[in-house]
Parts: C-alpha cells; sequence; structure tokens
C-alpha cells in the first residue's frame, strides 16, 4: 500500500460525525469541492487548482474532505467546513510547508475551520509579511494544527514570520503533537521597530514542546503589543508553555499573558529576553502562583502574585479545557 493509501483510513477519524460549517457569506461547498468565485474544483488537485483561480482577496470555500496541498496562498483566504475538512500532503515532503501565505496588499487573510493534518518534518501553515504589508489583518481561526497519525511530527504548527505592523490574531485553535504549537518570528532586521501585534487566544496546546514560541531575529527588537490569553496548555513535564527571547536589552514592546492554564509540571513562562510582561489571573496548576509545586517560571517577576494570586476563580481543578 503506498502513503497515500495507508493514510487516508487514518484521515476518516478527522471527518467522522462532523457538521459542515457555513461561510460567512452563507455558502456552503459540497464535500469533496473547492469553490471560489461560484466556480467548483474537485478532484486530488481541488484546493491548487481553486487557489491558481482566485484573485486577491478571493475566498476559497472547502467542503468536506481531503485536499492535498502544498499551495501558496497570495491574499487569499481559505474556508473550511469545520473538522471534516482536511489538509494534507499525498507524501513525506521534508523541509515543505503545507500552507505558504504571503499578502501583497492590505486585504484580509483568513484560514478558519480546516484540519492541517501535515505528513512531513516542516511547518503546517507558514506566514510570511515583511514591511510592504503593514496594515495586513491575519486571522487563523477554529483550525486543528496536528500531524496525520503516524507520521512525523512538524517543526510548529503554525509560523508567523513577521516585519511588519500586521495585526495577527490566532483564535480558538487547537495544536497538538508538534515541536511547536505557534511560532512567532518578529524580524527587526534593517530599522524595523513596528512589529505586528497580536492576539493569541483560548487555543488548546496538547503534546506539544512548546505552546507559544516568540524569536526575534535582526539587531533590533520591535515594539509591538501582544496578548497571550485564555489558552490551555497540557502539556508534559518539562515542556514550555510560552517561550519568549529577545536578542536585545531594553523594553520595546509589551505581553499581556492572562487567563491561561499551566496545567502541567513544566515552565508556564520562560522569558529569556528582555520583554516586558505583564503576567496575571492564570492558574498555574498551584493556588499560590508559579514557582509553588505547579507549573513554573524562568525570568518572570512574581512580584504581587501574593496579594493578587495569578490563578483563575475555581478551587481545586483548572476552569479551562
Amino acid at each position: 500500500m503506498t502513503a497515500l493509501g495507508a493514510a487516508v483510513p487514518l484521515l476518516m477519524a478527522f471527518v467522522l460525525g462532523a457538521t459542515p460549517v457555513q461561510a460567512k457569506n452563507g455558502a456552503v461547498a459540497p464535500p469533496g469541492t473547492a469553490v471560489v468565485d461560484g466556480i467548483s474544483y474537485t478532484g486530488a488537485t481541488a484546493l491548487s487548482d481553486a487557489v491558481k483561480a482566485a484573485r486577491p482577496g478571493d475566498t476559497v470555500l472547502l467542503g468536506s474532505g481531503t485536499f492535498y496541498g502544498p499551495v501558496v496562498l497570495d491574499d487569499v483566504s481559505i474556508e473550511g467546513s469545520g473538522p471534516s475538512t482536511v489538509i494534507t500532503n499525498a507524501n513525506a515532503l521534508p523541509q515543505r510547508n503545507l500552507i505558504q501565505a504571503y499578502g501583497a496588499s492590505l486585504k484580509p487573510l483568513d484560514i478558519e475551520n480546516v484540519v492541517f493534518a501535515p505528513f512531513f518534518s516542516y511547518g503546517g501553515v507558514v506566514i510570511r509579511y515583511q514591511d510592504q504589508h503593514e496594515g495586513q489583518t491575519i486571522t487563523i481561526r477554529n483550525d486543528r494544527f496536528a500531524p496525520l497519525p503516524g507520521s512525523q511530527s512538524t517543526t510548529a504548527g503554525l509560523v508567523m514570520a513577521v516585519g511588519s505592523s500586521a495585526t495577527i490574531d490566532v483564535e480558538n485553535d487547537t495544536f497538538n503533537n508538534l515541536g511547536a504549537g505557534t511560532l512567532l518570528m518578529i524580524d527587526g532586521s534593517s530599522g524595523n521597530v513596528s512589529g505586528p501585534d497580536a492576539v493569541v487566544d483560548a487555543n488548546k496546546f496538547t503534546g506539544v514542546a512548546t505552546g507559544v514560541e516568540v524569536l526575534y531575529s535582526g539587531d533590533t527588537q520591535p515594539g509591538g503589543y501582544r496578548t497571550i490569553s485564555k489558552n490551555a496548555f497540557d502539556l508534559a513535564t518539562g515542556d514550555t508553555a510560552v517561550f519568549i527571547s529577545a536578542p536585545t536589552t531594553g523594553c520595546y514592546d509589551s505581553f499581556d499573558i492572562t487567563g491561561n492554564n499551566f496545567d502541567f509540571q513544566g515552565y508556564g513562562i520562560d522569558n529569556s529576553g528582555a520583554t516586558c510582561l505583564t503576567v496575571h489571573s492564570n492558574w498555574w496548576a498551584s493556588h499560590n502562583g508559579p514557582n509553588t509545586g505547579g507549573a513554573i517560571s524562568v525570568g518572570v517577576s512574581t512580584t504581587g502574585f501574593a496579594s493578587t494570586p495569578n490563578k483563575l476563580p475555581g478551587v481545586g481543578a483548572s476552569p479551562i479545557h
């Protein structure tokens, strides 16, 4: 049996019992069909054919079923039908991205209601924007990022390499069995100090070595405001929920880390740079904050945790799942 043939039964686990999700404009793509501008595409190349036919600002609607990448989105969005819509690869392709997204204008980029099941060893969705894309709005919502059962884990489910002031919203997604869930790479080269604003909200991270990883590159730490809130991290001992690494000194930007569930015996927050953090109202698998027998922190001040416990309401159980 070929690798693709072996993969098909495994993919059925994603699609059984799922209910199609109606698109924002009320349209619903038929099963196995990619629709753009009212034209339907079917077969193994349905996704790539629809993306090629799309114009900047278009949305490709996907019905239930399995669709194959890799594809490159250039000002084109994708909206699936929920857990029944799976995007994967026909074969194991090392160092390839399942979806690469670029933007040449200020049009929004949305990727919603899709299961990304990469069958290779690199990123599931990779978004790259630089200076000319300032003002771009990126929404990654209601998606699931998990490698195909039995395949290699990817480096990261969602990789965002951003040097512009794009607005990024990663909301209500699930990340499972990955090296990293969300990797935000902020480019500070050539004096670019605008930086993206980012919201990582209400996502679930399980079986990942690092949940949210923020890495800075270049000679400057760009500004921007980033919120990491209401996420659930159920990781293995020794793993890290939030890792922030900045190469420069000073406080150029800020993070508001609030309302998260660090429900494991590992690092809740590892702030290895000089980034400014506001950390409050999280659940640390401990009633008294970090460094007290539950999830712990490195490089994060614990001042004020005694007077304002860094936990969510509730006793004896985590309120986020």
